[in-house]
This record gives structure tokens, sequence and C-alpha cells, in this order.
């Protein structure tokens, strides 16, 4: 349940950030190409910080998808997270697609913008 629940502001973050993504790019093609590779880089981090075996850190929690990782890697030890480090797992993604939302709500109010003058 844990797992799934901060799960949810991880997925806003990650739909709010593909959008802005593509919002900035001037084609469909460009947009595609940028919003593939940006889909990739979140996935390095995942991948390499177990190969350090830097350990567990609070701070880590702090950033969205390696938090997600240590989230799981702890839950299947048997350690749950203190209440901190649940709140920046699930405050930290939440608030950064707020920003983004709202970064996107700006720019679609801009009649430049929508109409591509």
């Amino acid at each position: 349940l844990g797992i799934f629940l901060s799960g949810i502001p991880l997925a806003l973050f990650a739909s709010a950030f593909i959008m802005a993504l593509a919002m900035n790019t001037k084609t469909f093609k460009e947009a595609q190409s940028t919003v593939g590779i940006a889909m990739i880089v979140p996935m390095v981090p995942v991948v390499v910080l177990p190969m350090l075996d830097l350990g567990t850190k609070s701070w880590m929690y702090a950033v969205p998808m390696v938090g997600h990782g240590e989230l799981v890697k702890a839950l299947a030890k048997g350690h749950a997270p203190q209440m901190a480090e649940w709140a920046m797992l699930m405050g930290v993604p939440a608030v950064m697609a707020i920003a983004l939302v709202i970064f996107c709500a700006m720019r679609l109010r801009s009649e430049r913008f929508v109409m591509g003058v």
C-alpha cells in the first residue's frame, strides 16, 4: 500500500514533466525525441547507485526515482522508512508536479504560445 501511495505523486510529476518538456519543443518529432530521451535519464541513477554501494541515505528519498527505489529496497529488507523520509518521498514530487502544472498553465494562457505566432 505504501509503494502504491508513494507512486501517485511520482506519476503526477512524471506526466507534468513530460507535458512541460513537450510544450517547449517546436515540432511533434522534436517532442517525441526529447520525451524519449527524458524517459531514460531518470533510470540512470536507479541503476548506478546500487552499483556504488552507498547504502541508504536520507537525502535519497528526496530524489524522485531514487527515493522510490530505496523505498522498495528498504521494504524488501523489512525496514520501514521514517516519517520524514515518507514526507520527502511523497512531498518533493508533489511540489515539483504542482510547479510544472503552474508553468504549463501560464504557457497556455499566452495567446502567442497557443497560436504559434
